[in-house]
């Protein structure tokens, strides 16, 4: 060890000083204690009147437990150089902060005959510090490094005891259960993490004679220092790897993030931002927010108590205007703004990813329209040759014929597939809210608006397709409106004048004929040559029997996988009915037909009785039967058990006969039957004895 002043003088003042603190040691306990072990090593009763500590006690109890020689006169369990190397190196901690600890208690003790020892969390000796006489001297019972002084080697002793008790204690000769240590006394102190886990011990060991009253206090508070040392350490190391992991978590997530202090100085900025901002790394920092997304934006952003979500923001960066979704939180000081955070997304990506949530995938395609006939094959080559088209489609068919199948198949095929599918039925919007379904509006637009405003059919189909369903029932003032949209490919919300650019393919549908729409002045014929590019005319059921069986087949087919109804096909029979309608309602109505013809059958299987095909026809229905029908079914459904019962009776009370009289399903039969508890009179009733 180096010394600052001359070592012998120093040496010879610590010895004085030591030497003022030596004391007496009551060699009769001493005595008494080793009248005590002696007892209890040969087995022989304790004399109560030894009055030996229960610390002490239950040490040489667990030290006969363990098997342990009290005879040994030195530690047996030394591990080699290389281990103990080891083992230095994976203490490194508890090494490097207790030295500068011990500093002063090993300057204190120097020449006194004490030495101080750096013990791991078993008791395996690490260093030994002290003058060359006392370490020397204390190699006789292997007190050297590398020696084990647990418990399990050689018993109740300071380090081991004191590891396994996890608390500080003192113990002088006898008290000691083997021989080796019972002309030295011990005072060890265990080292703790911030668990409270031993992690080590700190023991200062000399002759028992020259104990110290204090040592034990002496030897607490250096591990306490030593704790203080590591734990202050340890807090260091978390608030760098705290900050690591933040740096590598806001650099890793996909949005950017920018904090700002409590003049809207930008003080954080991670790469993701700089990324969406087209900004160089580190360009950002230092600048106030306002100057980037302007005053207005800046007052939106730190003004709100609870922050805001997902607002667009315009970023000005260099020459150009970046426009971004934002979203912030203000960090407060009693009320006053100490910073912002703000987080910030791309929009283009944001809009897509949202489109993605909210507009499903449409499930159609060109697979999926089967058929054979002629002129409905031509239809679907044209369709095809127009998906790999960029350029507006107009589907012309009755309803039911499968417009909005095109249009989802056609936008499957093409380059679009990816992007939004927007469908919008114009028929189905009142008047005076087309143009904002349409094309949204701003905050504050009308009265009622929603607050924020609202982004309108084609912003959300923006980079996809949007389907135009029933153009014709659009207003001739929108329809002016959507020529120029699709002229400027551009448009502006309700209640603003920014133009939003706009990249949208156009499949419009409609069931009128758009020829006398056009000549009756209720269709823009500007807005027809604008559309009509490629122009697809469905083809009704009634031109393309051909393909009826197979596309009630495939319907039953599909109806059947969802139900637990096994699959059979269209018998000749009902085929032959379905031959000799004209089908008004095209396919929409022959599914129909075929549902309903499945609610009557208990298996799946359909017989003629379960399709009436006069009842479809409208003009065939008697008005007088038609009438007739009202009463029978108001009464059946308040108390009409006498009306339903008589139906039955002149049914043969044939269930299926009764249900197409009344129109009512075959389960709302029996349920009705059940209800009223009626009873087929034509049966005899069954008596059990």
């Amino acid at each position: 060890m180096t010394h600052k002043v001359n070592q012998k003088n120093q040496e010879a003042e610590i010895m004085i000083d030591y030497s003022s603190y030596e004391i007496n040691i009551n060699f009769e306990k001493q005595n008494l204690n080793r009248k005590a072990w002696k007892s209890m090593t040969e087995g022989v009763p304790l004399d109560s009147n030894l009055e030996i500590s229960d610390e002490v006690l239950n040490g040489w109890i667990r030290s006969q437990r363990l098997g342990i020689d009290p005879q040994q006169r030195s530690v047996s369990k030394v591990i080699s150089h290389s281990k103990l190397e080891n083992l230095k190196q994976d203490n490194k901690l508890i090494l490097d902060f207790s030295r500068p600890a011990l500093e002063n208690l090993i300057a204190f003790v120097y020449g006194s005959g004490f030495n101080v020892a750096i013990s791991d969390k078993h008791g395996i000796i690490l260093e030994v510090f002290g003058d060359t006489i006392s370490v020397e001297l204390a190699k006789d019972g292997n007190w050297v490094p590398g020696a084990d002084w647990g418990e399990t080697s050689i018993g109740n002793n300071g380090i081991g005891t004191s590891l396994y008790l996890k608390k500080p204690i003192l113990l002088i000769g006898y008290e000691h259960y083997s021989r080796c240590c019972h002309h030295w006394a011990s005072a060890v102190a265990p080292i703790f993490d911030h668990y409270h886990n031993p992690i080590g011990s700190i023991a200062l060991c000399g002759r028992f004679e020259k104990i110290h009253p204090h040592t034990l206090g002496m030897i607490v508070a250096a591990a306490h220092d030593i704790e203080m040392q590591i734990s202050l350490r340890d807090s260091i190391r978390q608030r760098e790897l705290a900050s690591e992991y933040q740096n590598i978590l806001v650099n890793s997530i996909s949005d950017g993030v920018l904090g700002t202090d409590m003049n809207g100085n930008i003080t954080f900025c991670n790469q993701k931002s700089y990324m969406l901002l087209h900004a160089k790394p580190g360009s950002l920092l230092g600048i106030n927010i306002e100057s980037l997304v302007g005053r207005q934006n800046n007052l939106i952003l730190r003004n709100s108590v609870k922050g805001i979500v997902d607002k667009e923001i315009i970023f000005n960066i260099g020459d150009g205007f970046i426009k971004c979704i934002c979203s912030s939180s203000n960090i407060y000081d009693t009320d006053n703004i100490k910073g912002s955070v703000i987080t910030i997304r791309d929009y283009e990506a944001a809009v897509k990813n949202a489109h993605k949530l909210l507009h499903l995938k449409p499930k159609w395609e060109f697979s999926t329209m089967i058929g054979r006939n002629r002129h409905h094959l031509d239809m679907v080559n044209l369709a095809k040759v127009s998906a790999s088209s960029d350029r507006n489609v107009l589907i012309l068919g009755e309803s039911g014929t499968g417009k909005d199948v095109f249009a989802q198949s056609i936008h499957n095929e093409s380059d679009r597939k990816s992007a939004p599918y927007v469908a919008i039925n114009c028929g189905a919007i009142p008047n005076n809210l087309i143009a904002s379904e349409l094309f949204g509006y701003n905050d504050g637009a009308f009265t009622g608006a929603k607050k924020g405003g609202h982004k309108g059919k084609f912003e959300m189909a923006n980079g996809g397709t949007i389907f135009l369903d029933e153009i014709g029932e659009m207003p001739m003032d929108q329809q002016v409106v959507l020529l120029r949209v699709l002229e400027e490919s551009s448009f502006t919300r309700v209640g603003s004048s920014e133009k939003i650019p706009l990249d949208v393919r156009v499949i419009a549908a409609t069931s009128k004929n758009i020829i006398d729409e056009i000549r009756n002045h209720r269709f823009r014929q500007d807005l027809f040559y604008r559309l009509n590019i490629f122009v697809i005319h469905t083809v009704p059921l009634r031109n393309r029997k051909d393909d009826l069986e197979i596309l009630a087949n495939s319907y039953l087919q599909k109806i059947s996988s969802h139900s637990n109804f096994p699959f059979h096909e269209i018998s000749i029979d009902v085929l032959s009915l379905l031959m000799n309608y004209d089908w008004p309602g095209n396919v929409r109505e022959l599914q129909n037909v075929l549902d309903r013809a499945l609610a009557f059958s208990s298996n799946g299987l359909i017989t003629q009785d379960m399709i009436n095909i006069e009842s479809l026809k409208i003009d065939a229905i008697p008005m007088q039967k038609t009438l007739e029908m009202i009463p029978i079914i108001k009464s059946i459904k308040g108390d009409g058990s006498n009306i339903l019962k008589s139906e039955l009776d002149k049914n043969n009370w044939n269930i299926t006969a009764t249900c197409k009289i009344l129109d009512i399903s075959r389960p709302t039969l029996y349920r009705w039957i059940e209800k009223y508890n009626l009873k087929d009179s034509s049966k005899p009733p069954n008596f059990h004895i």
